[in-house]
């Protein structure tokens, strides 16, 4: 009987021990699941505006931070400006200037190919840029995008913003966040839209016909008010 009994207890501590063996052989520890990312939608360097109907804007005091065009890498020592040209010596009705440390590198006229894309006048292969949008461009020959300085910032400083006459305070001018207009002008009311042009113009529909602004900076580059002539302008109330 005793004999039976160490057998017994024998065989239970074979099981348990083959029991544990299995659990340790077929046990597994769930990874991390991989953190998953979206990538970025590519963008394709397709000619979709016309650069011959684009507004042009003007370096503001020389300090090119104005109308100016820079390279998305980061190399803020270059920047390259689209200023109005006469269409006898620019077909594009623009010249390309091309400014690297300040100091003016390059300066040519413009024309379009057939797949609207600006190049130079002569055809000799210096550029190749396809206009995304008013603010977005792409270099084929120098490989490079570029952006049309800080649309964002632009439009936080303009959007939602309430201006008066500068010389005539009774004058107002409303930009409304939803690209609508509220203006009182000359005793007169005026509903219309507004659209950022350039970094230097703003768009104001109104009656069908529309005005161009000129965005006026003071030294620090901020807004200070629009202007289309000397008695249309307007300061932030």
């Amino acid at each position: 009987m005793k004999k039976l009994f160490t057998l017994l207890l024998a065989l239970t501590m074979l099981v348990s021990l083959a029991a544990c063996g299995d659990k340790k052989g077929t046990g597994t520890t769930d990874a991390p699941e991989a953190e998953q990312t979206t990538a970025a939608p590519e963008r394709t360097p397709a000619a979709n505006v016309d650069p011959t109907g684009m507004e042009w804007g003007q370096a503001d005091n020389g300090s090119y931070t104005g109308d100016f065009w820079y390279p998305e890498n980061g190399d803020t020592s270059t920047c390259i400006l689209f200023q109005k040209a006469n269409s006898d010596y620019a077909p594009a009705g623009c010249s390309y200037i091309k400014i690297v440390n300040g100091e003016e590198a390059e300066d040519f006229p413009c024309a379009t190919d057939a797949d609207g894309n600006l190049i130079d006048a002569d055809n000799a292969g210096k550029i190749k840029i396809a206009f995304l949008d008013d603010f977005t461009a792409y270099d084929y020959v120098a490989d490079a995008w570029y952006s049309r300085g800080d649309m964002p910032a632009l439009l936080a400083q303009l959007s939602g913003k309430s201006l008066v006459g500068e010389k005539y305070p009774e004058d107002s001018l409303q930009l409304k966040a939803d690209g609508t207009t509220a203006e009182l002008y000359d005793g007169e009311s005026y509903t219309g839209t507004w659209t950022l042009a350039s970094p230097t113009v703003v768009n104001i529909t109104r009656n069908d016909s529309v005005l161009h602004f000129k965005i006026q900076y003071d030294e620090t580059g901020k807004i200070t008010g629009l202007a289309e002539s000397s008695f249309s302008s307007y300061i932030f109330a």
